[in-house]
């Protein structure tokens, strides 16, 4: 195959450049001069025809003039960028993975070596590891945020995203695509229902809002906390007595403590409601009628239920 001179001493000359800004020198490994030069030498042309050999697509060949330098110099970041790449190239992404690794190890100053790792990860569907890796990648550029929202809607992670976007708008204009996540989002109600430990405070700072009640309520269910759930909405009977929605709650826990008493209470409490949906009365109805088949003294009770339900 021909070389060309000057196109030789170009690529040569870049990958010095290259070899110098990462402290790299090959006479820290071999001491002899003269062994030197001769290495050199043919370092020089099997990294040019690595070089060569990426340029024309022949991945393959590149790799073994690759492996070729890493027997003479094998601390050299630079060789194993290039070996990552030919391998991404080639969809051998394990060996791509451990190259750019290799060339991360040995200078993790380096933003390109992180940027073949994120590649690799990327282009693999491995989503969490590409996380970690766009996470140093945001050190040398903040622009690598708008990935990092990206990754966490395909992992799922719905609240770091919104929480990371809500950040990023306090500096810059989100991009089109950013703004449409955020309004995706946004609309999204698991996303931006509040966390427990804010309805409490807000009960705790304003007693009278029921709706905070009712979502801590739900939350505490969902999460399998029925004695908390329980708490809460006898807090909310407590403080706010006209409330009906707190005895949605109570007919479910006094029904499964077998408080019928109590649970009758309750009970007529929602089917009398006007504010309570015909669905919710349905579903705590039949919540009765199955504690009053097992529980023969509340009969009478049921029958008073069963006719409030009709003229509903």
């Amino acid at each position: 195959m021909y070389y060309n001179p000057i196109n030789k001493i170009i690529l040569i000359t870049l990958f010095f450049i290259t070899i110098s800004c990462a402290n790299i020198s090959f006479a820290q490994e071999i001491q002899n001069p003269e062994d030197i030069a001769a290495v050199n030498d043919a370092f020089e042309n099997n990294f040019y025809d690595a070089l060569t050999q990426k340029a024309l697509e022949n991945h393959d060949k590149a790799v073994v003039s690759l492996q070729k330098c890493l027997e003479t110099v094998t601390t050299n970041p630079a060789i194993y960028n290039e070996l990552g790449k030919n391998y991404l190239a080639l969809k051998k992404y394990a060996e791509a993975q451990n190259a750019f690794q290799k060339a991360v190890d040995l200078n993790p100053k380096e933003r390109w070596y992180w940027n073949g790792l994120y590649d690799v990860f990327y282009e693999t569907k491995d989503y969490n590891n590409a996380i970690t890796t766009v996470l140093r990648l945001i050190d040398f550029n903040p622009n690598f945020q708008d990935d990092l929202v990206s990754l966490y809607m395909y992992t799922q992670q719905k609240d770091k995203a919104l929480a990371l976007l809500k950040k990023m708008e306090q500096t810059t204009n989100l991009s089109e695509k950013m703004e449409f996540y955020k309004l995706q989002l946004e609309k999204t109600p698991e996303v931006n229902k509040p966390k427990k430990q804010d309805l409490e405070e807000s009960i705790k700072k304003n007693p009278l809002v029921e709706q905070n009640y009712i979502d801590l309520i739900y939350q505490y269910a969902a999460s399998n906390n029925e004695e908390k759930a329980f708490e809460i909405a006898k807090l909310l009977a407590e403080n706010i007595p006209t409330s009906d929605w707190a005895h949605v709650s109570l007919a479910k826990f006094y029904l499964n403590n077998n408080d019928g008493t109590n649970a009758v209470n309750s009970v007529f409490k929602v089917l009398e409601s006007l504010k309570i949906d015909i669905k919710i009365k349905h579903r705590v109805f039949n919540e009765f009628l199955l504690f009053a088949a097992t529980h023969e003294t509340f009969m009478e009770p049921l029958k008073k239920a069963s006719i409030i339900l009709e003229q509903d």
